[in-house]
């Protein structure tokens, strides 16, 4: 699928995420991005890998202590050069600004299509989820409340696998949030290190960049951070846990572990499989 970075902190993070999306490189080859916000938007995306992308010290080091990432396996749109570069995350939106990056696919589009009135610019499934939820951040005051209601609406009317990062202003105390499909079909984790918080696909990444290991997100979670260090979680929608068994045999690498289980185990002790789950 496609690999996801956020960190947040006192610091800034260009590089931190920069280092972090090397180690989710495999999740996703057709394009990768970053978007950073110090009040001033920095984001460079395009198709092709990480290294490509990033080819100039400038695209790496840029001011911001907030910030996403993305590496892109291509599931939706065309797979040409031209649309590849369309289809590039992190998204954004100015009214209001937000930001969205995601692992997984949405397969009900046309219907959330119809519940919006803004107009997606990327053939890509995330525009499916960052349009509905700006507007329900429209025009209010965030506050952890608000985007519990807002993401627990979104979940009950999307329909498919994700692990999707936002990146919300909010004036001097900007909000990095996530929230996770009630079936927890695609990972997320939770590092941190000196202040530092770091959510992602992958706990390889926290051996990256020297993060310590928090905890998985569960299924149907919403998890906000600010700026300043405050961890606010809620399990807005609680149903039992069915993860992709691709995460264990192909997506994911082996020297990761989900809800912690080793990757490299589980490859090996799985295969062929015989529908009755993973036994590792």
């Amino acid at each position: 699928m496609c690999g996801i970075v956020g960190i947040i902190g006192g610091k800034p993070v260009s590089r931190l995420i920069y280092h972090s999306l090397f180690s989710v490189q495999h999740r996703g080859q057709s394009s990768a991005g970053m978007l950073v916000y110090d009040g001033n938007i920095h984001v460079t995306k395009d198709a092709g890998l990480v290294r490509e992308v990033f080819n100039q010290e400038s695209k790496i080091n840029v001011p911001g202590n907030i910030g996403i990432g993305h590496t892109r396996y291509s599931t939706a749109g065309m797979d040409d050069i031209k649309s590849l570069k369309r289809n590039a995350q992190p998204e954004y939106l100015v009214n209001p600004f937000l930001a969205c990056a995601h692992n997984g696919n949405v397969f009900n589009c046309p219907e959330l299509d119809k519940i919006t009135n803004r107009k997606p610019r990327t053939d890509c499934d995330v525009q499916c989820l960052l349009l509905p939820m700006a507007d329900k951040l429209y025009k209010k005051e965030l506050s952890p409340d608000v985007i519990f209601n807002a993401c627990k609406e979104l979940m009950t009317q999307v329909k498919g696998s994700y692990s999707a990062l936002f990146l919300a202003d909010s004036g001097d105390n900007p909000y990095l949030f996530a929230m996770t499909d009630p079936f927890k079909i695609r990972p997320l984790v939770l590092g941190k290190k000196d202040g530092l918080y770091c959510l992602t696909s992958e706990t390889r990444v926290f051996k990256k960049i020297n993060f310590e290991y928090v905890k998985d997100i569960p299924g149907g979670s919403v998890i906000i951070i600010d700026s300043k260090g405050n961890i606010f979680e809620k399990q807005v929608i609680k149903k039992p846990e069915k993860p992709c068994m691709f995460e264990f045999v192909y997506f994911a690498k082996p020297d990761s572990r989900i809800n912690g289980r080793s990757v490299h185990n589980c490859e090996s002790r799985t295969w062929p499989f015989t529908g009755k789950g993973i036994s590792c």
